[in-house]
């Protein structure tokens, strides 16, 4: 469960708050004996059973607060620590679930079922703590005396009890739709919220604003419709429930007055029977409350289990191999990749030995970036294999895969940390080794705008890397990716988006990585981008036509032929 190690102080909570809830029925029952014997007194009496219910009252409240106290401070730091606890946990299982997964969600709503996940779980805890354990206590104890003192009021007692609740759960149940509904509505619109401050620069400069806000606003006036709703049936219920318990009370109490009248009860029983009453009607209208908060906190939980529930795949690692770190050959033997019905790798046959540089090229949709998202364990449902020597991909465990390649996207994603901790967040173990930095910043030319910034390295570069160009975007993506002193580097596409002098600077780049003792994959819009590249694989509508040398293909006139001279214009 979602407590796991932390059951053992929760149950010292639940036991305290138990016992304090068990001693604050005495003084109710002290002060209605008081009463009794102060009717009955007759001056030279002896005092002592006064003096005895005062000072228990008194030991039995100060021992409540205390015990009471003690279990919320508990209980409450265990339903935090454990809600902070669920939040990382769905956070840590949102990523690493199969990239399918997350194409098909909202980044939004995943984010709202995770942190409504976490608040349902606080929710739930506190109220254990301070609702139901109180609740429990009093039913049991509160018909446990009156049963001793009057069976008659206590099976009245145990009616209304029942007769409330079930009325409360019939008529909460449209209200609870409404609270449904509330928090499809509230994921949605929170859904767009996160998309659009996610996407801000494109936002603005594309003047996308007044179209953003539109559709935000519908989604909260349809919010808004399901809220005012949602309190209509609210108070509706609260109105019939008021009406209800103040009648039986009126109707119980009556019936108490007429037993002491007849002399079968003492006065002081109807001042134990107010209290007792009003307290066991305060506990069910608390459990018919707390039962629909607990419904929806419930609602919530399940909302992040749905995410914690869906199975990992790719990302797993059980039974799974070590990346064979002495590899000699990547082999990709006959591979066929189909989105849905659509196929759009055929037949794919390929041997890239280890060292190689290797350029991919192809127009629009011939299946680079798919090839790409399979060699990067993206995806797992193609037929055909991907071997390293002669393990399989699909064999390896992707944490040790991702330990000896790195990547290089084409639109190189940026964290808002600042730009030393932006490069060396792909390997912690070389986090401090200054000598390596200086390297990678040295090798793609970040040292050229580094100088700038407020406080060099250190300067925080905002949400998305917003403070940094694009092609100062891609030279950082490119540091990142060297930090990671990889075996294989994948790039894709990195200067399709840049102006002529950022591309000459990070080609520069490449050329420097490529003199290292590393396998390079590079998918090039530009084809510029690959000439020195050792092998050039050309693709169209997912099939190898052809590969060679820059010069071979260039000579042979055919597909690359066209692509290069279509370039040159």
């Amino acid at each position: 469960g979602f407590l796991g190690r932390r059951k053992i102080p929760f149950l010292i909570a639940t036991l305290c708050r138990a016992s304090s809830d068990i001693v604050r029925l005495y003084p109710a029952f002290a002060f209605a004996n008081i009463i009794t014997f102060l009717t009955k007194y007759e001056t030279g009496a002896s005092l002592d059973p006064l003096r005895f219910y005062l000072l228990t009252a008194l030991l039995s409240y100060w021992y409540t607060v205390l015990t009471r106290e003690i279990a919320k401070l508990i209980g409450f730091r265990v339903a935090e620590k454990t809600a902070v606890q669920s939040e990382v946990e769905g956070f840590k299982h949102c990523i690493e679930l199969d990239l399918s997964w997350h194409e098909s969600k909202n980044t939004g709503n995943k984010m709202k079922q995770i942190y409504k996940g976490s608040e349902g779980i606080v929710t739930v805890l506190r109220m254990w703590i301070t609702n139901f354990i109180e609740i429990s206590v009093n039913f049991i104890g509160i018909t446990f005396i009156l049963f001793r003192l009057d069976p008659h009021s206590a099976i009245g007692l145990i009616i209304f009890m029942i007769v409330y609740y079930v009325l409360a759960k019939y008529i909460s149940k449209p209200a609870l739709s409404w609270v449904h509904k509330v928090n499809l509505q509230e994921e949605d619109a929170f859904g767009i919220s996160f998309e659009a401050v996610n996407n801000i620069r494109s936002v603005k400069v594309l003047g996308m604003k007044d179209s953003i806000v539109k559709r935000m606003q519908e989604k909260y006036n349809d919010l808004y419709a399901c809220i005012h709703k949602r309190i209509l049936w609210f108070r509706a219920r609260d109105t019939v429930l008021v009406g209800f318990g103040t009648s039986v009370e009126i109707i119980m109490v009556a019936m108490v007055c007429w037993k002491i009248l007849q002399g079968d009860l003492g006065v002081g029983y109807l001042v134990l029977f107010l209290q007792y009453f009003r307290k066991t009607w305060e506990n069910v209208e608390e459990l018919a409350e707390t039962t629909v908060q607990f419904a929806v906190a419930r609602y919530g939980v399940a909302r992040m289990k749905d995410i914690l529930n869906e199975p990992i795949v790719i990302d797993k690692d059980a039974d799974k191999k070590d990346f064979p770190s002495n590899w000699k050959t990547l082999h990709l033997q006959d591979l066929h990749f189909a989105y849905g019905k659509k196929e759009v790798l055929h037949s794919i046959n390929l041997k890239i030995q280890r060292g190689e540089k290797i350029g991919i090229v192809g127009l629009s949709g011939a299946g680079k970036s798919t090839l790409f998202k399979l060699l990067l364990k993206e995806h797992e449902n193609y037929t055909g294999d991907i071997l390293f020597d002669s393990l399989r991909l699909r064999d390896i465990k992707r944490s040790s895969f991702f330990k000896h390649s790195s990547v290089v996207l084409q639109d190189t994603e940026l964290f808002s940390f600042s730009l030393k901790d932006n490069i060396v967040l792909v390997n912690p173990k070389q986090e401090d080794n200054q000598e390596l930095l200086e390297s990678v910043i040295s090798t793609t030319h970040i040292s050229d705008f580094v100088s700038r910034l407020p406080h060099g390295i250190d300067t925080l570069i905002g949400e998305k890397g917003l403070r940094l160009s694009g092609g100062e975007k891609q030279r950082v993506g490119i540091a990142r990716a060297l930090f990671k002193q990889p075996q294989i580097l994948f790039l894709d596409e990195a200067t399709s988006h840049l102006d002529l002098e950022s591309e000459e600077k990070i080609q520069d780049s490449l050329h420097q990585c490529f003199e290292q003792e590393i396998t390079a994959i590079v998918i090039a819009h530009r084809l510029s981008t690959i000439k020195e590249m050792d092998r050039i694989i050309v693709l169209d509508q997912g099939k190898i036509i052809e590969q060679g040398s820059f010069d071979e293909l260039y000579k042979k006139r055919g597909s690359f032929y066209g692509l290069w001279e279509r370039q040159k214009l």
